[in-house]
């Protein structure tokens, strides 16, 4: 017997329709059940508090917000570098050099280009304090405050060798936050000799920026003897140069700069010939007549000027410029013949003859 398609169709169709019309209720509830309306009503709601909640969080960045992201991003794409001024040469009465500044390079650690991420963070931090071996752990507290400003620098650690800067250049792209900048150390000549009369420079401490708010946390600042009376002249005016940078912190273009301005030159009554003679003398004499400790002046009668100024003994006032390390500066408090300090000047003596200048002033 034959069909047609059409006649095969609808004769299927007619056997479904038959097979549902006698179906009894319990296996017409096993093909099909109501939805629920109330799991739907919660489905559509958590849809409607999520655009909701992303709508509020997009208008807050862009309106509320959009000022300071766009402030960021310029400070990402636009780098200030600074640019140190030489610090002022202090010389002798004739022209002679007593100290002079010697280039150094310093690992720098930048607080506001680490990366968000904790852990890329920490990584970063890690790979840094290998490389620099910095001498303590404030660089790292630093890191944690973040509340410095764009491009505001910190040093981890003071002139690092050639062969680390090689290093830190072979992997900086991975290393955002940490950089090196040029800088200068102080190379006094001849150090315990002028130590007492020229003091030292050294990196500026944290405290120290509540009274000179307008250095860096990268700058020197003077110390003791004339590297600290004369701060002010010594220290010179820093310059910058601004260059637009990619995401990875390379210098793409230089947009300009301003120049430093060097610190001035400075001349002393001091004999630089004098002093280490003076020196020299009195470290004999005492080694020959078991003496441990003294003073020496030698004035100008005519003008009253200091031409040499010896405390015996000295320090080396080149540990504390280069960064003195804590056996060291230990070394030196608990030397009994106390070398910091300077007898010339705070040291107590009994007065000698009063007859001899009277005698001396006549002649």
């Amino acid at each position: 017997m034959l069909f047609s398609r059409d006649s095969e169709k609808r004769y299927a169709s007619s056997e479904i329709d038959d097979a549902v019309l006698t179906l009894s209720r319990p296996e017409a509830a096993r093909l099909e059940w109501a939805l629920k309306r109330r799991p739907v009503w919660y489905f559509f709601l958590v849809i409607v508090l999520v655009i909701a909640v992303l709508g509020g969080r997009l208008v807050y960045l862009n309106i509320w917000q959009g000022g300071y992201y766009a402030e960021i991003a310029k400070n990402n794409s636009l780098r200030s570098i600074l640019l140190a001024a030489p610090r002022g040469i202090i010389r002798d009465r004739s022209g002679q050099p007593l100290v002079k500044n010697t280039p150094t390079l310093d690992g720098l650690i930048i607080p506001a280009g680490l990366p968000e991420d904790s852990s890329e963070r920490q990584r970063v931090l890690d790979t840094a304090e290998a490389l620099f071996q910095p001498e303590t752990s404030l660089w790292r507290e630093i890191a944690e405050e973040r509340t410095f400003r764009p491009g505001e620098a910190f040093i981890m650690r003071e002139a690092i060798s050639q062969e680390q800067a090689i290093i830190y250049y072979s992997q900086a792209n991975t290393l955002p936050g940490i950089g090196i900048q040029k800088s200068a150390q102080r190379e006094y000549i001849n150090g315990p000799v002028f130590a007492p009369v020229l003091g030292y420079e050294g990196k500026i401490r944290k405290e120290e920026l509540a009274e000179y708010p307008e250095y860096l946390f990268t700058d020197s600042i003077g110390k003791q003897g004339v590297e600290k009376t004369y701060e002010a002249l010594l220290r010179g005016v820093h310059g910058r140069e601004i260059v637009e940078v990619d995401s990875l912190g390379r210098v793409r273009q230089e947009l300009g700069a301003v120049p430093p301005r060097p610190g001035q030159d400075i001349t002393l009554a001091i004999d630089k010939d004098l002093s280490e003679k003076l020196y020299v003398t009195m470290a004999d004499w005492f080694a020959n007549n078991d003496l441990k400790v003294g003073a020496a002046i030698a004035l100008d009668p005519r003008s009253g000027e200091v031409r040499a100024l010896v405390s015996y003994p000295s320090y080396d006032n080149n540990l504390f410029s280069g960064g003195i390390g804590s056996s060291e500066y230990a070394a030196l408090i608990n030397d009994e013949k106390k070398p910091l300090f300077n007898r010339a000047i705070a040291g107590e003596y009994p007065p000698a003859s009063t007859l001899k200048p009277v005698v001396a002033a006549a002649a």
